[in-house]
């Protein structure tokens, strides 16, 4: 199966891109590596995270400061400023997850991707929510978002005033810089790949074809 096959029309804030994928490998890989989803707590545990009830594994990662921040100064920062720097670095984890890193490149192939961002693996738990926020600054405004959903019975999530239903075996794009928030209301873990990238043109005019890159 291609891209090409299986692109759909889009609405305003989301874009169906891939459906009925078998990422059984990915899921796999997931789950074998799942002591890699505790080594990085920050991002789920400080006092106003919308992520308390996730996980995630980075993989590709952006740092704007130059020193490691208080948790205070990391919420005024991206309060403020948003996220800034667009250049990501590839993480040390990243290479324990071959098929991870294959789908995300098939993916930027696919999209004719100029520039590969943050990439991480999250963990949704059990009904679990992650609360409403939208992304600002400078890399939002630069790269656009694509979830690759791995694993669980699926979740609903909303951007702006829009709600779809994400399965696993699908590829979405969607409008980060809305509000936006994500339920699982299943008793299963919900895992995606969260890819930014970097494609031709500017944000939200990314309807180019894709000439038959299989994802």
């Amino acid at each position: 199966m291609t891209l090409t096959d299986i692109v759909r029309t889009s609405s305003k804030n989301f874009e169906l891109l891939a459906s009925d994928l078998d990422l059984s490998l990915i899921q796999d890989e997931i789950e074998a590596q799942e002591s890699l989803l505790d080594k990085s707590t920050f991002r789920q545990s400080f006092k106003e995270s919308p992520f308390k009830d996730t996980q995630f594994i980075g993989c590709r990662m952006t740092y704007d400061l130059d020193h490691e921040p208080t948790e205070e100064e990391l919420i005024e920062h991206l309060k403020t400023k948003g996220v800034i720097n667009t250049n990501a670095v590839e993480l040390e984890d990243y290479y324990l997850l071959p098929q991870v890193y294959e789908a995300v490149m098939r993916l930027a192939g696919a999209l004719r991707a100029e520039q590969v961002g943050r990439v991480l693996v999250t963990r949704l738990f059990p009904n679990g929510h992650i609360g409403a926020h939208k992304d600002f600054g400078e890399y939002h405004n630069f790269y656009d978002r694509f979830h690759i959903c791995i694993g669980g019975k699926g979740c609903h999530f909303r951007s702006g005033k829009e709600t779809v239903k994400m399965m696993p075996g699908e590829v979405w794009w969607f409008y980060n810089n809305l509000e936006h928030e994500v339920w699982n209301e299943s008793d299963s873990n919900r895992d995606h790949i969260v890819v930014d990238l970097k494609l031709r043109g500017d944000k939200m005019a990314i309807r180019e074809s894709i000439e038959g890159a299989e994802l």
